[in-house]
């Protein structure tokens, strides 16, 4: 069956003809209402990709590609644009910001402990001679 797509490069070539020898009746009217576009199909692939990356590699094999494809044009909920929080961090980029989170949850817990101790003897508030001398 003939689909109402565009496909731009090789990988949109490949998906669409899948779907175009395997949709059914009613994914063929799916896709062909026009709400969505293989651009927006993709983009909800590499979002699958992503979330199944390790240190910014994922793979895919491609019958989970062409299966993601369908899923994208035969759910409704899945919106163009929706696919992902513009602020969520994903793949190398959010392992970065959870180390950094964890060393700055371990530096706050260590400058409690030291604030424990200080009042344990008094010393609050007042000057350590070694960080003075820069932390010797």
């Amino acid at each position: 069956m003939r689909l109402n797509l565009e496909a731009k490069d090789d990988n949109e070539i490949a998906i669409l003809a899948y779907l175009e020898e395997n949709a059914s009746e009613t994914l063929t009217e799916k896709i062909n209402s026009g709400k969505k576009t293989m651009a927006d199909c993709v983009g909800y692939i590499r979002e699958q990709a992503r979330k199944r990356a390790k240190n910014g590699m994922a793979m895919i094999k491609d019958v989970e590609v062409f299966g993601w494809a369908t899923h994208y044009f035969e759910e409704d909920a899945l919106k163009p644009g929706a696919l992902r929080d513009p602020g969520e961090k994903v793949g190398v980029e959010k392992q970065i910001v959870e180390r950094k989170a964890e060393e700055a949850k371990k530096k706050a817990a260590e400058l409690e402990k030291k604030k424990k101790e200080e009042a344990k003897h008094g010393l609050e508030g007042q000057l350590d001679m070694f960080e003075l001398m820069g932390g010797m």
